[in-house]
């Protein structure tokens, strides 16, 4: 089997481990350090394990996992986050289960769901989340782990000389602080574009301050559903040359980002784009995309995605495929495929904050 042939079937059976496998599975997949049955993650494994990404362009990367008992992957370009550290709610240098359900929970909320959620929490209806109750979130996160370890309860209960990670963040180092709707909301996106951020580097292994139109692609088709990603694959193969070569920067990388983010406004715009002239050429996107949303998108991004998502003969872009895509991103966070699709085999976060709401009644 040759290593592009590899490469496509780690992707694919690790797209299914993402979407399909229990939060424990998920983990220890991802999890490259491993102490006997000890296993922790590093920053770039809590990406990996939420953003589907294809091995980088020139790099020796097959996979992005392995199963217990299997060597860890070498992964290239894997560098420190002090921001991912934060999840280290007990202090002792490493990202274990628990730790990674936080993670996983706070990434999960949509931003229009901040409010949401930060009420929930807010049992008290102060406007305000105190360490108490912030505490019976990570009550509910432990109690859903089939194998729980002790890292969030103690986190949660410890003295006050003895706070770490996310509960000084959030509550000072005397835990007595309170956290606020706009603190809470400003750490979502801290984090959403902290992963945008890892993919980035992923992709940028060598340290060049940019990616190849190829792997920018790979990024783009990466969310495909498993049933349709072997055509995107075999499309993004087949590039030409000199699109394949094209480099983008992580500026125009977050501002496509940014744009798909924002996939209602983007599907309205298009459509009445698509009613009133019949088509959406390269500049009707450009131009839709600046005027309606504020973002400039490169003119090589434009030609990638025509080459992606164009009907035959390239000049009109299929809006369908385009979100037939876009609509199973992971919203740098989890797989929007839970909601358009089918429940996910882990617990959401609405079902960990439904549980935390019963255990305190309110």
């Amino acid at each position: 089997m040759s290593l592009d042939q590899r490469r496509r079937l780690f992707f694919k059976y690790e797209k299914r481990i993402r979407e399909l496998s229990p939060p424990e599975k998920v983990f220890e997949y991802f999890a490259s350090q491993r102490d006997g049955k000890v296993f922790t993650m590093t920053a770039g494994d809590m990406m990996r394990s939420v953003v589907p990404v294809f091995p980088p362009e020139g790099s020796e990367v097959v996979r992005a996992g392995s199963l217990p008992g299997e060597p860890s992957p070498r992964v290239t370009n894997e560098e420190a986050s002090a921001f991912i550290r934060q999840f280290d709610t007990d202090g002792d240098d490493r990202i274990n289960f628990d730790e990674y359900l936080l993670f996983q929970t706070l990434l999960s909320i949509p931003l229009t769901d901040v409010e949401v959620a930060f009420r929930i929490i807010d049992r008290d209806g102060s406007g305000a989340v105190c360490r108490d109750e912030f505490a019976q979130l990570l009550d509910a996160l432990h109690s859903q782990a089939a194998r729980p370890s002790v890292s969030l309860r103690k986190s949660a209960a410890t003295t006050e000389s003895d706070l770490h990670g996310l509960m000084v963040v959030f509550f000072g180092k005397d835990g007595r602080k309170s956290l606020s709707l706009a603190a809470f909301r400003q750490f979502i996106c801290d984090l959403r574009e902290e992963l945008l951020r890892l993919e980035f580097d992923y992709y940028d292994w060598k340290h060049q301050g940019s990616i190849s139109g190829r792997d920018f692609a790979h990024s783009v088709v990466s969310c495909a559903r498993l049933k349709h990603v072997d055509q995107y694959l075999d499309k993004v193969e087949a590039m030409p040359s000199e699109l394949a070569a094209q480099r983008v920067s992580y500026a125009d990388f977050k501002q496509f980002r940014d744009m798909w983010r924002q996939l209602h406004l983007l599907s309205v715009a298009l459509e009445f784009q698509l009613n009133t002239s019949g088509r959406v050429g390269r500049q009707e996107l450009a131009w839709t995309v600046q005027h309606v949303m504020g973002i400039k998108l490169a003119p090589n991004m434009v030609d990638i995605l025509f080459f992606l998502f164009a009907d035959q003969g390239g000049d009109k872009l299929n809006v369908n495929y385009m979100y037939e895509v876009m609509n199973r991103h992971y919203t740098t966070g989890l797989n929007v495929a839970y909601r358009f699709n089918k429940p996910p085999a882990a617990k959401t976060y609405f079902d960990c904050l439904r549980e935390c709401k019963a255990k305190t009644g309110a």
